[in-house]
C-alpha cells in the first residue's frame, strides 16, 4: 500500500494522483520481475495506491471567506512579517492572476500553518482516510503487511502531523 498526499493548490477530485503513479509503476518496471508485468499486472498484484487528499477542508474555508484578513485577524501568525498587510493587498489587487495564485496555493499555507481550526480539521480528515486505507490493508493481507508514504510540499507537514496526531490517539 503505497499513500499519496498532494502538496499546496486545489487538486482534482479524482485523478490528481495519475502521473505519480504512473511514475512509480514506469520505475518499477525497469527491475526484474516486474520487467514482465503490465502496469494493471502490478496494481493487482503488487502495488495498490491510496490517494489522500485535504483539498475539501480548504475549500470549505475559501468558499466562506470574502474577506481573509479581517477573518484571520487574530491569529499572531499574520502580525509576523506584514502578512496581514499583505492579505489585505491581495484582496483589493487588480490583477486577477496574484489573486488567483494567492487563493489557489498560498491560502493553503496560511491556514495550514495559521489557523489552528484548519489544521486540525485537516487533520482529522486524513486520519480517518489513512485508517480506512490502513484496515483495508490489513483485511486483504490477513493482519500484516508494509505501508509506505509519499507526499509532496505542504503535504510532508500535514502527513507528518497527521500520524502524530494517529499515533497518540490509539
Amino acid at each position: 500500500y503505497v499513500f499519496l498526499m498532494h502538496g499546496v493548490g486545489r487538486q482534482p477530485a479524482d485523478g490528481w494522483s495519475t502521473a505519480w503513479q504512473d511514475a512509480m509503476l514506469a520505475a518499477l518496471r525497469q527491475y526484474a520481475p516486474y520487467d514482465s508485468q503490465t502496469p494493471e499486472e502490478i496494481r493487482q498484484n503488487v502495488l495498490h495506491f491510496v490517494p489522500i487528499s485535504y483539498d475539501a477542508i480548504f475549500d470549505g474555508y475559501r468558499r466562506r471567506w470574502t474577506d481573509l484578513a479581517g477573518a484571520l485577524s487574530d491569529s499572531e501568525v499574520l502580525e509576523q512579517g506584514g502578512l496581514k498587510d499583505a492579505l489585505t493587498w491581495i484582496k483589493n489587487d487588480q490583477d486577477a492572476g496574484v489573486r488567483e495564485a494567492f487563493w489557489t496555493y498560498a491560502l493553503d499555507a496560511v491556514l495550514w500553518f495559521g489557523l489552528p481550526q484548519a489544521r486540525a480539521a485537516i487533520i482529522a480528515s486524513v486520519n480517518d482516510q489513512i485508517v480506512k486505507g490502513v484496515k483495508e490493508m490489513l483485511a486483504e493481507n490477513g493482519g500484516a503487511d508494509h505501508a509506505h508514504c509519499v507526499a509532496h510540499s505542504l503535504g510532508t507537514s500535514v502527513l507528518h502531523d497527521a500520524l502524530v496526531c494517529l499515533r497518540f490517539d490509539q
